[in-house]
């Protein structure tokens, strides 16, 4: 028998693969079957079998490995779901660049993420047929972080519909769109399931990804439970499963701010629940 050859498989079969992975007991057969059937004139030495038992050692650890991996995703993943649940009815900020507004609805307020200071920083808003329907001057910041903002400052209120903030700063003469986050109350959950990114469901928002919700500040004072939501809450202050959007820059992350290019909230975030991304 050509060892060389077996040995090859061996080999293979320590690496993995993706469609037909072999765990360490298959592995341990496969090499007594090598030994078995080695050519008697030029058996395996020491050094081999060494090498073949260390391969061995490898496949069960990443088995073990692989296997502490998928008990961890799902140990987050049912974490994530408890605490999207004890979010409903509880008020709430997130990274999200559309609202609506419907008649008597009180002004949408909420914050410009800024990365750093800068000249000016201006607050458009557009109506769903992408037109500039007015704009909100924020003025010049001398630092980074989040800049309060509150639509009862326009001069007219807005018409019922739906619109879409562009946040842009400009510094040294360099304009620069960054992040917006609204100040709204979770209605719902959607839990996708295998992994699938959860959503929340906040109020004149939409579906927005479970990772771009900044913080929780509470139930809305005078606001009744939702009918069939259990009295449990999520604690206020920071979101534990926040992850800045994946296309800010290691810099702009930091601030929760985006580029020109970028939204800050990326479209269709209700896809998500559809897509195979989790």
């Amino acid at each position: 028998m050509d060892v060389s050859s077996v040995n090859g498989s061996s080999n293979n079969a320590a690496s993995g693969s993706s469609s037909n992975p072999l765990d360490s007991d298959a592995f341990m057969q496969l090499l007594l079957t090598q030994m078995k059937h080695q050519d008697p004139t030029e058996p395996m030495s020491s050094s081999e079998i060494v090498t073949q038992l260390s391969n061995l050692s490898m496949v069960a650890s990443a088995s073990e490995t692989q296997a502490s991996v998928e008990a961890l995703r799902k140990q987050m993943y049912s974490s994530q779901s408890l605490y999207a649940h004890s979010l409903v009815g509880q008020q709430v900020v997130v990274v999200a660049n559309t609202f609506n507004v419907d008649e008597g609805d009180p002004p949408v307020d909420g914050q410009v993420m800024m990365p750093g200071a800068a000249d000016d920083v201006t607050l458009k808003i557009y109506d769903e047929n992408d037109k500039l329907v007015t704009s909100l001057e924020l003025g010049a910041q001398t630092k980074g972080g989040p800049v309060d903002f509150n639509l009862d400052k326009l001069k007219e209120p807005l018409k019922p519909g739906k619109y879409r903030f562009e946040a842009m700063m400009e510094s040294g003469g360099q304009k620069t769109e960054v992040a917006v986050a609204q100040r709204s109350v979770v209605n719902s959950v959607v839990i996708p399931g295998n992994g699938k990114e959860i959503l929340v469901d906040v109020d004149d928002i939409g579906l927005v990804p479970l990772s771009l919700l900044l913080e929780v500040e509470g139930k809305p004072a005078n606001s009744p439970a939702p009918a069939g939501v259990q009295n449990m809450a999520a604690p206020v202050g920071a979101n534990p499963f926040f992850v800045p959007p994946e296309h800010l820059s290691a810099l702009q992350k930091a601030a929760f701010g985006s580029d020109q290019s970028a939204r800050a909230l990326p479209p269709g975030p209700a896809a998500l629940a559809l897509s195979g991304n989790g």
